[in-house]
């Protein structure tokens, strides 16, 4: 994509003297180097920028004194304009005065037939309002006693449809001699007769539109009873089947229980009988070693009475045999030139 060339400044007389100055400290600032740590070099420095900065308010004010000149020829520039469009419009005006007349009296027409219209349209909008007004008095009255007023009003209705028909057919053959203002009459009384008929017909709507309405609403507190009694019906189900599953979970910990208990019977009978093994088991060890202790007693008592038996000499005390059984200690010693138990 090619770039578009860079539009030179507009060339301003004015500001010369200052871009030459600007030029000059250009070059001056390529050169230029602080030591702005030091205290000498940021002295150095802040001069430096306060020179520019005046510079910065020559620049300004050369632009006000630029743009003072610049809107006194612009002042000039617009008095001129104005003494040329004055001259135009003057020509102008001649011949515009006559079409605005024409312009605005069209307007003026269709302001007022939009007036017309808007009168007209609020008329028939109020009209309308006052008799759904009469149409929702009517129904709210009538609605008790609907049934018995259509009825009524069918009767009432069929006996105006006669009177109707037989005073049209007088008035038809009356009209044929009748003069233009007796015309004007019977049209007078045919428009109020065709008004009475349209109240009429109108009520009658409002009466079966409220009898609708009571159906409807019979209709819908039925609905809501249906409902009610399905809703009931439903409860009464949930609350059954909570019931039956309250039972089946009771059923079922009642056969936990039995089944718990009966683990626990055959756990209390594998401990008897291991509690029994272990006691035959422990009366056999007794049996044993009682068994082998009264061998051993046996031989025993049998080297004793042999010893007993059998004369000899001996210290006296001398400790001759110790048995040690079931923690007794019996011994044989030598008294008295005697052995003794």
């Amino acid at each position: 994509m090619n770039e578009m060339p860079n539009e030179m400044p507009m060339e301003i007389v004015q500001y010369n003297p200052v871009r030459a100055e600007i030029a000059r400290l250009k070059e001056q600032n390529a050169t230029l180097v602080f030591q702005y740590d030091t205290p000498a070099g940021n002295r150095n420095a802040r001069s430096y920028v306060q020179t520019l900065r005046v510079k910065k308010a020559d620049v300004e004010r050369t632009r006000k004194a630029a743009k003072a000149d610049a809107l006194e020829y612009g002042r000039k520039v617009d008095e001129v304009a104005k003494m040329l469009t004055g001259e135009l419009e003057g020509m102008i005006a001649v011949h515009q005065k006559p079409l605005d007349e024409i312009s605005e009296a069209e307007a003026a027409k269709r302001k007022a037939e939009e007036n017309r219209l808007a009168a007209e349209k609020a008329a028939a909008e109020q009209a309308e309002r006052d008799r759904q007004a009469a149409i929702l008095k009517a129904a709210q009255e009538a609605e008790a006693k609907a049934k018995a007023e259509l009825a009524a009003a069918r009767r009432r209705e069929w006996e105006e449809q006669v009177r109707r028909e037989a005073e049209e057919k007088a008035r038809a053959e009356a009209e044929a001699k009748a003069n233009a203002e007796r015309e004007a009459s019977a049209r007078r009384e045919r428009e109020a007769i065709e008004a009475q008929n349209r109240a009429e017909r109108e009520r009658q709507d409002a009466i079966l539109a409220a009898e609708r309405a009571k159906l409807e609403a019979e209709r819908q507190a039925i609905e809501a009873e249906k409902r009610a009694v399905e809703a009931k019906a439903k409860a009464e189900q949930d609350a059954k089947e909570a019931a039956e599953r309250a039972k089946r979970e009771q059923a079922e910990a009642v056969e936990r229980a039995k089944a718990e208990a009966a683990e626990q019977q055959r756990l209390a009978a594998l401990e008897a009988e291991r509690q029994t093994k272990i006691k035959a088991e422990a009366d056999a060890k007794r049996l044993k070693q009682a068994s082998v202790r009264r061998a051993i007693v046996r031989e025993i008592a049998t080297d004793i009475d042999r010893a007993l038996s059998e004369p000899r000499d001996g210290t006296p005390g001398e400790l001759i045999a110790e048995l040690i059984l079931d923690g007794k200690i019996a011994r044989v010693r030598f008294e008295d030139g005697e052995v003794k138990k």
